[in-house]
C-alpha cells in the first residue's frame, strides 16, 4: 500500500514485481465485478432471488476481507501456513462458511439487512482504497511511463571499456539464510551435506564469520561496501539510502562498492540476483551483465489484463482449508509465481555467467536455502513443502545438490581449478531457535582459491564484511595463497 510505512521497503526490495499495472488492474477488477453485480440485481425482478445473490455476494467480498486479513496479519509465510495448516482453525473456517450459506438461503433477509449496514461502515474504506490505489498509479507510473502497460527491464549494457576476459575468473556467491552452525557444526544426523564437506576439505574454511546483520537489506550493502552500516532509508524504487558509522547518509548507488573495485582493474562483471536489491540498476554503469529476475520475470510485459488473471491465481493459492483439508494439495509447478520454475531459471543464469568466458568476475546474490521450499529431503524430489521448519533443513540438502552441480558443470568445461570460488550468506537462519532453542549469528565462509587442494580451517572471530577487503586484496594481486587470507579478515 502506498499510504503504508512499507511502501518504501517494498517498492525497493521487490521493484520487479510491484508497479502501478498492479494498482490499476485492482481497480479495474473492483469495477468489473460492481457493475456485474449490480447489472444481475437490476435484471432480476424475483424479490427472493435478488436478496439471495445480494447475500452471496456479500458473503464471498466478507471471506475476501478476512482472508485478506489473515494474509496481512500472518505476513510471514510460515506464520501463515502454520494458523492455515491446524485443522481446528480450518474446521471452524469451514463451519462457518457453512453456516452462513445456510442463513443465506434460509434467512435471506437478516442477511440482507447485515449487508446493507456492512456496506455503510465500509463506504468510507472504499473511498481509501481508490485513494491509496491512485497514489500508487501516480508513484510507480512517472518518468514517462505507459498507464496500461509496464515492461521489465533486466539487462544492462556492457560497460564501453570492457577488457578481454583473464585466464581464471572469480565467483562470489552469497546465499541468503544459510547457517553455520547447522550446516558444518550441529547438522541433524539425516541432513546429507556431501558437497559442502567435500568442497570444505579442499578449500579455507573459517568458523566464526558473524553476519553484518540479520537483515538482508542492511546486510548486503555493507557486505558490498566493506562497511558498518546503521540505517537504511527508503526513498523509491531504484535507491537506497545507507548511513555508515563513519560518514552521512549516502546513496547506495554512490557508494563505492565491490564492483567498483573490479571495475578498476577493467575485468568484466556478471551479476545473478535474487530481489530485495535492483542490482541491475544499481550498477549498471560497472556491471557487464546483469540477471535479476523475479518469480514472475518471465512475464516481462505486463498489462491491465495480464495482472487481473494474476490477482485469481494469487487467490486461489491462497485461500486456505481448500489446499490442505480437501484433497487439493497446491502443484509446486501451477501455482502462482511457480518457485520451481525460477530455482532451475536461477540456476541456470548462474552456470552460464559462471562458465561465460567473457566473465572475469561473477557475483551471485541466491535465495537457498531460504523460502519458499521446494524440496523434500527423504523423496529426493521437488514438492510443496510448508514446514516452517523442516523445510529449511530439506532446503539445505537442495543447496547441497546444486553447488554439486555447479562443481561437476565447471570441471566438466575444465574451469574449476584455475576458478576462486566464494560462498557465504548474508545472515544465518532467523528460525533456528524453533528446531532446537538455539540462536546463532554466525554465518559460513568457505573459499576454494585458484589451484588449491589443501584444506585451511580458520578459527578467528570476525564480521562477515571483511569479505570485501579479501576479494580486494585478490584483485590487487596481494594474495598469493590462502595462507594470506587472516590479514584481510581481521
Amino acid at each position: 500500500m502506498p499510504t503504508d510505512p512499507e511502501f518504501g521497503y517494498a517498492r525497493y526490495s521487490y521493484d520487479n514485481q510491484l508497479n502501478h499495472i498492479d494498482y490499476g488492474s485492482g481497480l479495474l477488477l473492483t469495477a468489473i465485478i460492481y457493475l456485474v453485480v449490480a447489472t444481475l440485481l437490476r435484471g432480476l425482478k424475483s424479490h427472493k432471488i435478488r436478496n439471495a445473490l445480494l447475500s452471496t455476494a456479500t458473503f464471498l467480498a466478507l471471506g475476501l476481507v478476512l482472508n485478506s486479513l489473515r494474509t496481512y496479519i500472518f505476513h510471514w509465510p510460515e506464520k501463515a501456513d502454520i494458523v492455515q495448516s491446524i485443522p481446528l482453525i480450518s474446521a471452524a473456517a469451514l463451519g462457518i462458511a457453512m453456516g452462513a450459506l445456510f442463513l443465506i438461503f434460509r434467512k435471506p433477509g437478516m442477511i440482507t439487512t447485515a449487508a446493507r449496514i456492512l456496506l455503510i461502515f465500509c463506504l468510507p474504506l472504499s473511498f481509501v482504497a481508490v485513494l491509496n490505489a491512485g497514489v500508487g498509479i501516480y508513484k510507480l507510473a512517472g518518468d514517462g511511463k505507459s498507464l496500461f502497460t509496464y515492461d521489465v527491464t533486466l539487462v544492462p549494457k556492457r560497460p564501453s571499456d570492457a577488457a578481454p576476459a583473464r585466464a581464471g575468473k572469480t565467483v562470489l556467491i552469497v546465499f541468503d539464510e544459510w547457517d553455520q552452525r547447522l550446516t558444518f557444526e550441529s547438522p541433524p544426523p539425516d541432513v546429507e551435506l556431501n558437497q559442502l564437506n567435500k568442497l570444505r576439505q579442499t578449500a579455507f574454511f573459517a568458523t566464526q564469520a558473524v553476519a553484518p546483520s540479520h537483515e538482508t537489506i542492511k546486510s548486503i550493502p555493507s557486505l558490498l561496501t566493506g562497511r558498518e552500516i546503521l540505517e537504511i532509508g527508503h526513498i523509491g524504487g531504484d535507491d537506497i539510502t545507507l548511513t555508515y558509522r563513519d560518514h552521512q547518509p549516502q546513496l547506495f548507488s554512490n557508494s563505492r562498492t565491490i564492483f567498483h573495485e573490479v571495475r578498476d582493474v577493467r575485468h568484466n562483471i556478471a551479476v545473478v540476483a535474487t530481489a530485495y536489491h535492483p542490482y541491475c540498476k544499481l550498477f549498471a554503469a560497472q556491471i557487464s551483465s546483469c540477471w535479476g529476475g523475479a518469480y514472475d520475470a518471465e512475464n516481462t510485459h505486463r498489462t491491465l489484463l495480464t495482472q487481473i488473471r494474476q490477482v485469481f491465481r494469487v487467490l486461489a493459492d491462497h485461500i486456505p482449508v481448500i489446499r490442505e483439508h480437501l484433497g487439493m494439495p497446491r502443484d509446486i509447478q501451477k501455482n502462482a509465481g511457480n518457485p520451481l520454475k525460477y530455482y532451475l531459471a536461477f540456476k541456470q543464469a548462474v552456470l552460464s555467467a559462471i562458465t561465460d568466458p567473457s566473465n572475469d568476475f561473477v557475483y551471485v546474490h541466491w535465495m537457498l536455502p531460504h523460502r519458499p521450499y521446494i524440496y523434500d529431503r527423504f523423496k529426493n524430489d521437488f514438492t510443496d513443502n510448508t514446514d516452517p521448519v523442516f523445510g529449511y533443513l530439506d532446503m539445505l540438502e537442495l543447496m547441497d545438490r546444486t553447488i554439486g552441480e555447479i562443481r561437476s558443470d565447471m570441471e566438466s568445461k575444465g574451469i574449476w581449478d584455475a576458478t576462486t570460488l566464494i560462498l557465504t550468506a548474508d545472515h544465518s537462519w532467523l528460525q533456528s531457535h524453533k528446531f532446537d532453542g538455539v540462536t546463532d549469528l554466525r554465518v559460513p565462509l568457505v573459499v576454494k582459491y585458484r589451484g588449491q587442494t589443501t584444506g585451511l580451517r580458520y578459527d578467528q572471530p570476525f564480521n562477515g564484511r571483511r569479505v570485501y577487503d579479501l576479494v580486494s586484496g585478490m584483485l590487487k594481486d596481494q594474495i598469493s595463497s590462502p595462507a594470506d587470507f587472516g590479514k584481510y579478515l581481521r
